[in-house]
Formats: structure tokens, sequence, C-alpha cells
């Protein structure tokens, strides 16, 4: 524990850098998942892994650790941010668009279409299978778009995807006065509408997502290994954890081989000065170490994209 306490000591001042980077992306992905933290014999206590995830042009996946959720912690780790903030309904980052006048809600459309799933599979109704056909509409001019530029992105989210975000916002409008004000499918339209403008941020920057989904593949990847180390011991365990999931987990984004990576860090990085930091971020690093490039992992990477646009393409045909 102390030697990775150690370690983890000794790169903060890259791993801080990284967040900083990150910070000055103009759309911002963040999320949290809820970790076990020991709180002395017999007693485990409930902790938060926080991540956030810069954008294309500040590409690192930063995490943080806090013993609870309370929404200061979401204020004290987004501090300086200016952008679109893309993230499900916690109240938390909710809050920053009305606190911070440079903070732009984003909201995620995959979390809303959840809510109408959960109804549709409770009773398959008409008024279930109208909302999931316009959620999937949209979903699918997204992925069509997907490797195209923001601008084109953009250009075809105006001509293609807005009259159907305003034949929707018309329909919820019109179920919401036929249905209980209490029953799910009430809530469903309420989480939505409540929320509309959030809603409708994708149709303004290309490169705004309509879904939050970079954030929880990010929360993925520790938690994948949870059942493996099981809790953290102390609030400073979390720290060191979360620091060195920073780094790893930024290799496992750029595919970069994390031993080469880390060994070369920790044997250059003593003796670096504030101006040579950069260097050491890993899509810099990178450049300058092509043969540490995981080419398998790359071609994995592609071809579970194109497996995954071929299923979308065969369901629109299905269509």
């Amino acid at each position: 524990w102390r030697w990775m306490r150690g370690l983890a000591q000794g790169v903060t001042p890259l791993v801080n850098l990284m967040w900083e980077r990150a910070l000055q992306s103009a759309v911002l992905g963040v999320d949290e998942t809820p970790v076990m933290e020991l709180g002395g014999p017999g007693r485990t206590l409930k902790g938060y892994l926080w991540v956030g995830v810069g954008d294309a042009h500040h590409p690192y996946d930063c995490f943080f650790y806090a013993s609870d959720r309370r929404g200061i912690r979401a204020e004290e780790m987004l501090t300086g941010f200016e952008g679109y903030l893309t993230s499900d309904a916690y109240i938390a980052y909710e809050r920053l668009g009305t606190l911070w006048p440079g903070v732009v809600n984003a909201s995620c459309w995959v979390h809303a279409r959840r809510k109408f799933e959960a109804v549709h599979h409770l009773g398959a109704t008409d008024q279930t299978r109208t909302a999931m056909s316009y959620f999937q509409k949209l979903l699918d001019i997204e992925d069509r778009y997907r490797q195209s530029s923001d601008e084109e992105r953009l250009a075809a989210r105006l001509e293609k995807s807005k009259s159907i975000v305003d034949d929707f916002r018309e329909w919820l409008w019109a179920e919401r006065l036929r249905q209980l004000p209490k029953s799910k499918l009430a809530g469903a339209i309420n989480y939505m509408l409540n929320r509309w403008d959030s809603f409708t941020r994708f149709l303004e920057h290309g490169a705004v997502p309509m879904d939050n989904n970079a954030a929880e593949r990010a929360l993925k990847y520790p938690i994948l290994g949870r059942k493996a180390w099981l809790f953290f011991g102390n609030p400073t365990a979390g720290e060191t954890a979360a620091k060195l999931f920073t780094l790893t987990k930024t290799c496992n984004r750029h595919h970069i081989d994390p031993f080469a990576y880390l060994q070369d860090v920790y044997a250059r990085l003593p003796t670096m000065g504030p101006d040579e930091l950069p260097l050491l971020l890993p899509d810099r690093w990178i450049e300058d170490h092509p043969q540490h490039l995981i080419q398998r992992r790359v071609q994995e990477a592609l071809d579970r994209a194109q497996r995954a646009r071929e299923r979308r393409a065969e369901r629109r045909r299905a269509a």
C-alpha cells in the first residue's frame, strides 16, 4: 500500500496537468459510481469514484475519489470549466449550469430512453412504441454521421434531426395531458420536458454528443476490477487508485502499452522541469514512442465499431 501511495504521489503533477487540459475541453463528460471504503472493523462506507472525460482535442480520462456524493464534490472537481457538460440528471451536475454562467448542461438521450424502455417492458402500448420510435430515428441519424466532422454532423442534425425533435416535443406535451400524474409514463415524459433545453444542446454544436456513453464506458474500466480489489482501505487509498486509474485508463483510450508508458514516466519524471511535463502526456508521448502503440487493440476497436455499425444498419433495414 505504501508503495502504491508513493507511486501515485510521484505522478501527481502529471495527473494534475492532464485534468487541467481536460478542463479546457469544449465538451466534457462526467459520471460517478459507488465503491466500498473500509470504515473500521466490520464496517464499510459508500464512497464514490468520479470521472471526467475530455474531448478529442483534450483526450484524457481523469478519475477522482471522494467518501461521499455531495454536490460540493462536483463543484471542486469542475472548478474552472467552461463549456458543454454532458451528464445524467444528477442534481450536482445540473446545478452547475445555474451557478456557473460558463457551464451549459447537455442531457443524455440514452438515460431518457431507458426510462421509456422500463415502461415499455412492463407492458408495451401504442404510446411507448411511439416514444421508442422517436428515440430510434434520432439515434440512427447519429449513427450515420458518427465518423463525420463536427461541422458535417451539425448540418445533418439541423437538416434531419431537428424536425424529429420538434415533433417529439409536441407529442410529449400532448401525451402528458392524457396520462395520470403519477404514472410511470408521465414520469418519463416529465423527466425530458423538465430538461428540454439541455436535451436539445446537440443541435447547437456538432461536438456535443446525444449521450454520455463515453463517461459511462470510462467508469467500466475500474469497475471491471472491483470484484478483485473489493474496496478502498481509506480515502487516501481511493485517491491513490484514482491517480493510477487516470494514467492507465488514458493509455487504454489511446491503445498505449501501459507498462512501457509507466516505466518511462517513472524513469524520467523525477528529473523533469515543469516545462517538460507535457512531453509525458499520453497522447504526446505516443507520438515520440509509436513502437508502443498496441496495433492489435487499435484493430479490435475498429472491428468492434464496424460490427456495431453493421448491426444498427441491419436493424434499420428490418424496420
